[in-house]
């Protein structure tokens, strides 16, 4: 007689008893416990007998097979490490006193694919000692890290080889390890076999690079046989494959999302991996700060994945309806009443047309009353269909420019209660996605253009962009093809077209996509600008206003032609004339910014101008927006271009990589001081513009924070290394210098309901500062187990929600592009702390 497992005994579900895991704990994915039964029923046990418990107990066990082989066929993750979790054990789970801890760690277990261990040799410049607390034994499993001034001896066990075959075997012994440890670790071996022949070129490369001998005393340079304990594995065959890119034209390939960056940069990339991984582990060690580490896991997690989610458009493809009758009595359905319909075009109209004038609104206000007043849904199906997809995205974007400003500013106004009585949720952009993929090209441009306004205006990492299946170089791609479509048909919307895609180029090193001829529109599509001199000088006040917005449009234009024009011909380059044709490019950005006529309005500010039919926007806050936006145009690509050379030069070990950390550190400080001073500006205005330009300040607050985390790591990392005690206080004063800055963008990015994805990051890392924790945070993931980079490494190949190129980085790649930041002396030092003083204050940054 057997007994049902801990969880269904709880729960009072009937059990299949099936060893070592029962169906229904599979089935949920939750731990299987088996516990000794009470004495009676032991007793039972025993004088019943078998009897037919033999049968029943092998139809339990077949049962129990194919739900097994089912669930491994799937290769479904357990819940409980969801992509980039690490499992956080119950109260129940946790070792007792007296429990065996887990072996040490052991970072020779991986090998190459030919059965030879990999090499052991480190380079003499790369600087690892006690104080990071490598391959440290603790008896939770896990090293709480040394001190930073610390001299004493660290106990580690020592190194040996072990073959993977041999670590499976090894795993049997661990009382938390996989339950199906043979074939994780036989998924994980072909895995590591595909990864070295794809990158066996690029690893040797990084491997057999020049050893840099650092002449200064101010660094810890121990010889392999004065530490035997030192950890020397070069672990390149599972380093990520952004850091071992083969093609020098691929390093500079990012786009708007968070995540492109991240992977570029391999101490960002490296910081985050550790918090997820390590995460659970610090939980254990450090309850009294359990919320801080959990969140700290939540947000590596989540930045860690990339948005554009494979499948996601296959998906929607089986989810849409081929009747056009049945989608648009979903659209009309999900409408709200008539008048609460005109308040929030009303709403749309001033507040997100008005900069982005796209919608042609006498058409439109006149398919308004033939369909909604006069109730024609039928008349003609496709026009029906286009303008409720219109109409859908234009009344969402007024409600979110109500929501966002009120929320914010006045979240008790009447005016907020009155909008959360009909929200515009996910089900509107569905349907609206079912009907553009249902019309055809030629009925869809309006609505594609205000989908794209729609994203744009709400943050590049909205995640509700995956509900139209399109990623971001697809978006940057449609933009191309609206503005084709339209050129001959709108010119005022193809020109506001331009401009966007403007936008969307500049905010990113490159992009993922490749641009035809038709993008070189002719210049015969130009506005009319034959006006003589007489002629512009007898315009009345309204024609100047016209024939303003005529020109600044232009001046968009002849930008974004410049930038399409650097594109194909970077294409063209050969790699040696690469990286100085992308060194010499901000200075062209420059040079065309200081030729150029300002981008704004010279006349009375409180006049109006009506930019589209029946649309009229105030000057000022014409003006206010786009001085707002290009003034960071060309300093966020500034700033792409030179963090992107320099993960370059850092991981080539380039003599230049000092030069461009600076450029990279002046380019911060300029537009994060810009940044701060912009947004005080538009605390004055008193409209819900602020909704306008979130995406613009969600982008600058992402790349900055991004690019200021990677510098943090950085310095942190030598300062844990220093002996020097005078260039240990100056790291500690560049350290205190650049947290201040990422205090004041925390303080000061938060002007809107959406948040830019990174302010929780900065939050998390500005505690963990505070705590004195970031040490720990940092050296936990080097005294991980085998079995935890093993599992991570599985679970974030398995799952599809991940991209398939996200792998895991190793502990030694820490040790790998640490070569060029431990040749750091006390004029670089100086230097850092030069640029940082540009930083200083004139007053107080509390903007919020």
């Amino acid at each position: 007689m057997s007994f049902s497992c801990q969880n269904c005994r709880k729960t009072r579900r009937k059990c299949d008893r099936g060893k070592p895991t029962c169906a229904r704990c599979i089935k949920y994915k939750i731990d299987c416990l088996y516990e000794l039964p009470p004495k009676h029923k032991i007793k039972q046990t025993v004088e019943i007998g078998n009897g037919n418990g033999t049968d029943r107990s092998l139809v339990n066990d077949e049962r129990h097979d194919r739900v097994q082989q089912q669930q491994q066929q799937f290769q479904r993750p357990n819940d409980a490490y969801l992509p980039g979790l690490p499992q956080v054990p119950l109260m129940s789970q946790l070792p007792h006193k007296g429990s065996q801890s887990s072996p040490p760690f052991d970072l020779n277990f991986l090998q190459a694919p030919n059965g030879m261990q990999m090499s052991n040799s480190m380079p003499s410049g790369v600087v690892l000692t006690g104080g990071m607390g490598l391959g440290v034994s603790h008896p939770n499993g896990i090293s709480p890290g040394v001190h930073l001034h610390s001299n004493s001896p660290v106990s580690i066990s020592g190194s040996g080889s072990s073959s993977i075959l041999s670590a499976s075997s090894a795993s049997e012994n661990f009382p938390n390890g996989s339950r199906h440890h043979k074939i994780s670790q036989l998924n994980y071996q072909h895995q590591q076999l595909n990864d070295s022949r794809s990158n066996s070129d690029n690893n040797n490369t990084i491997m057999d690079s020049t050893n840099y001998n650092s002449s200064s005393d101010t660094i810890r340079n121990h010889q392999p046989d004065e530490l035997p304990h030192m950890t020397r594995i070069e672990d390149a065959d599972i380093v990520h494959n952004s850091f071992a890119e083969s093609d020098i034209k691929s390093r500079f390939e990012t786009t708007n999302e968070f995540y492109s960056h991240v992977v570029k940069d391999p101490f960002c990339h490296y910081f985050l991996i550790s918090q997820v991984l390590t995460g659970s582990k610090l939980i254990k060690l450090d309850p009294a700060n359990s919320s801080l580490w959990f969140s700290c896991i939540l947000e590596a997690s989540n930045s860690l994945q990339p948005l554009s989610i494979e499948g996601v458009a296959e998906s929607i493809g089986r989810e849409r309806s081929n009747s056009s009758t049945k989608i648009i009595d979903d659209m009309i359905c999900l409408l709200p009443p008539t008048e609460r319909i005109r308040s929030l075009l009303s709403y749309f109209y001033t507040n997100v047309h008005g900069p982005y004038p796209i919608l042609d609104v006498s058409r439109f206000e006149q398919l308004y009353e033939m369909i909604i007043e006069q109730r024609q849904y039928y008349y003609n199906l496709r026009t029906t269909m286009t303008f409720l997809a219109t109409l859908i995205i234009a009344l969402r974007l007024g409600y979110l420019s109500i929501y966002s400003f009120y929320t914010k500013f006045e979240p008790d106004h009447p005016t907020l209660k009155w909008c959360m009585q009909y929200p515009f949720t996910d089900e509107h952009l569905k349907c609206v996605s079912h009907a553009i993929h249902y019309l055809n090209d030629n009925d869809k441009i309006h609505v594609k253009t205000l989908i794209l306004l729609r994203l744009m205006l709400l943050l590049d990492d909205d995640e509700k962009c995956l509900i139209f299946g399109w990623s971001d170089g697809e978006l940057c791609k449609l933009i191309n093809g609206i503005g084709v479509e339209v050129r001959n048909e709108d010119p005022n919307l193809w020109m506001v077209v331009c401009w966007n895609n403007l936008h969307y180029m500049l905010l990113c090193g490159a992009v993922n996509d490749q641009f035809d001829n038709s993008v070189f529109y002719n210049d015969s599509h130009l506005l009319d600008d034959s006006q003589t001199l007489e002629e512009i000088i007898s315009l009345d006040d309204h024609g100047k206003l016209k024939l303003e917005v005529k020109h600044i449009l232009k001046k968009g234009y002849q930008l974004f032609k410049l930038i399409i024009s650097n594109r194909n011909l970077e294409r063209t380059l050969p790699d040696d004339q690469f990286i100085q044709f992308k060194m010499n490019e901000n200075s062209q950005l420059d040079l065309f910014k200081m030729t150029q006529p300002s981008y704004e309005f010279h006349t009375d500010q409180e006049q109006e101008v009506e930019i589209m039919p029946n649309v009229r926007i105030n000057i000022s806050i014409f003006n206010d927006y786009n001085n707002f936006k290009w003034s960071f145009f060309f300093k966020i690509k500034k700033l792409s271009n030179q963090s992107l050379l320099f993960f370059h030069f850092e991981r080539t070990n380039s003599p230049l990589f000092w030069n461009h950390l600076l450029f990279t550190l002046t380019a911060a400080v300029q537009i994060s001081k810009t940044f701060l001073t912009s947004i005080q500006k538009l605390r004055i205005l008193k409209t819900p513009s602020r909704f306008v330009v979130s995406h613009v300040v969600s982008l600058v607050t992402n790349r900055t924070l991004a690019i200021l985390f990677g510098l943090i790591i950085r310095f942190f990392y030598f300062q844990l290394n220093c002996r020097d005690q005078e260039l240990s206080s100056l790291v500690r004063e560049i350290l205190l210098k650049i947290f201040s800055i990422l205090k004041d963008i925390v303080n000061c990015s938060d002007i809107s309901a959406y948040q830019p994805r990174t302010i929780a990051m900065a939050n998390n890392m500005i505690q963990l500062f505070n705590m004195g924790k970031l040490e720990l945070s940092l050296t936990s993931y080097l005294n991980s187990s085998k079995e935890d980079l093993e599992h991570y490494h599985n679970s974030t190949i398995q799952d599809s929600s991940w991209s398939s190129h996200v792998k895991l980085s190793p502990p030694s790649n820490l040790n790998t592009y640490s070569k060029m930041i431990m040749t750091m002396h006390t004029h670089n030092a100086k230097d850092v702390l030069s640029v940082l003083s540009l930083y200083d204050k004139t007053q107080p940054l509390d903007c919020f």
